[in-house]
């Protein structure tokens, strides 16, 4: 009697910073930033995934579509081994041009052809880093404190001085 083919399944991998998603870190700047993919397949037959499975397929352009032939990236088994019945797999070194939150989804199927339901993730988000510009301080440019910010310039013991500065955040 032939056995059936049990679905492959696709899952987070429930630890560390891969819990509950699959893609650190969360945040980062283009071009300068390198994330990580990481996905758990599991077969219950222990049916190794097919050739070039898993995938991980990411909007590296942040157009919305991500089925690009450049967005499309074989993973590598994190471990070596044949225990299929639950394994991590990664990409590594992805670097993206563009901001915005970068979509993915992985996709597997073994090597007898069952495939897996995609399972899809958002993020991670990537952005130029805030750069918090200078507040400056000034005087202020009226004729009584034209003078370092001082008025009166000068005068007696009981002369009520007054300092004025101003003060100017770009942001």
């Amino acid at each position: 009697m032939a056995r059936g083919n049990a679905l492959p399944v696709l899952s987070f991998l429930g630890t560390g910073v891969f819990k509950d998603r699959g893609v650190d870190p969360t945040k980062g700047e283009p071009n300068v930033t390198l994330f990580k993919y990481q996905v758990a397949y599991t077969d219950a037959d222990n049916d190794p995934p097919a050739a070039g499975y898993p995938k991980v397929y990411i909007d590296m352009n942040n157009d919305g579509i991500y089925n690009e032939a450049t967005e499309v990236f074989a993973m590598t088994a994190v471990a070596a081994g044949t225990d299929y019945h639950s394994k991590a797999y990664q990409y590594t070194n992805v670097k993206f041009a563009v901001e915005g939150t970068m979509n993915y989804k992985f996709v597997a199927q073994d090597n007898l052809g069952a495939k897996a339901l995609n399972l899809t993730g958002t993020g991670p988000t990537v952005a130029k880093p805030m750069v918090d510009l200078m507040p400056t301080l000034f005087f202020p440019s009226d004729a009584a404190y034209k003078y370092g910010g001082l008025s009166p310039i000068n005068g007696g013991k009981k002369t009520k001085f007054t300092f004025r500065v101003m003060y100017k955040d770009p942001e």
